[in-house]
């Protein structure tokens, strides 16, 4: 493969089952490159992003529709120092996010029509849970396409719920109160 342009901001792998990102595309390398998206099929992805692979100054990543991905590499991810934005659809396979937290500067997650992490997270409680809570935009899709929440938190103690049901759309301040001990 030859290189690509050093200037590239914007990469998008879409349904191509027969090219799988890899550490020989030096895209660790593109300094300019702020999104990512890898979207449909890629079989052969069970885990991503291998370690290495993306920039450190990666702003935004977009996974969709990868039908084998069972996990998130926690390494890959946390090199992802400047990453702001990570939205995760319809990824069927992927029942658990990485062990430790997603990285600290992850300002907002989206996770939608994943049918086995997405219920982990409806209640906003558990072992799931606990991984994104420190995160101040999620967004969860809440099992149907027709409803959707939004969780932003304002202050230490509030955080602001956007429920969208067909066509009404509702905004709850939401208190948040936590045990200290």
């Amino acid at each position: 493969m030859e290189a690509l342009p050093s200037g590239l901001i914007i990469l998008c792998i879409s349904y191509c089952d027969k090219i799988t990102p890899h550490k020989g595309w030096k895209l660790d390398k593109l300094h300019s490159l702020v999104h990512f998206e890898i979207e449909g099929e890629c079989r052969k992805l069970e885990s991503f992003p291998e370690e290495g692979l993306l920039p450190r100054n990666l702003n935004s990543l977009r996974i969709s529709g990868l039908l084998n991905l069972t996990s998130l590499d926690m390494e890959g991810l946390q090199k992802l120092t400047s990453l702001q934005t990570l939205e995760i659809s319809s990824c069927d396979k992927l029942d658990s996010l990485p062990e430790h937290k997603l990285p600290s500067s992850l300002s907002s997650l989206r996770i939608t029509d994943c049918s086995l992490l997405n219920p982990k997270l409806r209640n906003k409680r558990g072992k799931e849970w606990l991984k994104i809570a420190h995160i101040p935009s999620i967004s969860l899709d809440e099992g149907s396409h027709q409803h959707h929440v939004e969780f932003r938190k304002l202050e230490s103690n509030s955080a602001l719920m956007s429920t969208k049901d067909g066509e009404r759309r509702v905004v709850v301040d939401v208190k948040i109160h936590t045990r200290h001990g």
